[in-house]
C-alpha cells in the first residue's frame, strides 16, 4: 500500500508502507507520532502539531444557502470512521454537478443540494456511519461529538 498509514491495535504500532509491527510502550499519540517521526530524521516541535475541529456529518444541518455549497469536511467527517477523503470526493462530485447546473441556468439557491447529499452514495454510507457510531459512542448529537467518554479519557 503506497503512502504510510498508521493505526493503534492495542499496545503495537502497525505501519503498512515499511511493513513494520513492533511494540511500542504505551504512550501519547504524540509520542508515537514523534518516533514515527525521528525514524525518517525529522524532529517533532511543539509548534509542528496544530489541530481544528470538524464538523462530524449530520444529515439535517444545512448543507447549502443561496451561492453557497458545502463539500468535503465543511459537510461532516465519518462519524463512525472520523475519515473524510471519499466523503470530500463524493459530496465534491454532488458540488460540482450543482454548480455546473446553476452557471446553465441561473438559479443559485442550492434549494435540493441537502436533499442529495442525503440520498447520494457518500450520503448514505455517512448516515449509516452515524448509525453506528452512535451505537458505539453514544449520543452523536451531543455538541462534544460522542457522549462524555472524551472527558474520562482526557482525565485519565
Amino acid at each position: 500500500m503506497p503512502g504510510t498509514f498508521l493505526r493503534s491495535s492495542g499496545r503495537a504500532l502497525h505501519e503498512s508502507r515499511d511493513r513494520v509491527d513492533r511494540e511500542v510502550p504505551q504512550s501519547t499519540l504524540r509520542t508515537v507520532f514523534g518516533e514515527v517521526l525521528r525514524a525518517r530524521g525529522v524532529e517533532l516541535r511543539d509548534e509542528d502539531l496544530e489541530g481544528a475541529w470538524a464538523p462530524v456529518y449530520d444529515p439535517e444541518r444545512e448543507q447549502s444557502a443561496p451561492r453557497v455549497l458545502l463539500a468535503g469536511d465543511a459537510v461532516g467527517i465519518d462519524p463512525w470512521l472520523g475519515e473524510g477523503i471519499s466523503s470530500a470526493i463524493g459530496t465534491g462530485i454532488v458540488a460540482g454537478h450543482f454548480a455546473s447546473a446553476a452557471l446553465e441556468t441561473g438559479a443559485f439557491g442550492f434549494e435540493e443540494y441537502r436533499s442529495r447529499i442525503v440520498t447520494s452514495t457518500v450520503g448514505e454510507a455517512l448516515r449509516a456511519n452515524r448509525e453506528m457510531a452512535s451505537r458505539f459512542y453514544g449520543d452523536t448529537r451531543r455538541p462534544h461529538g460522542y457522549g462524555d467518554s472524551w472527558q474520562r479519557e482526557a482525565v485519565a
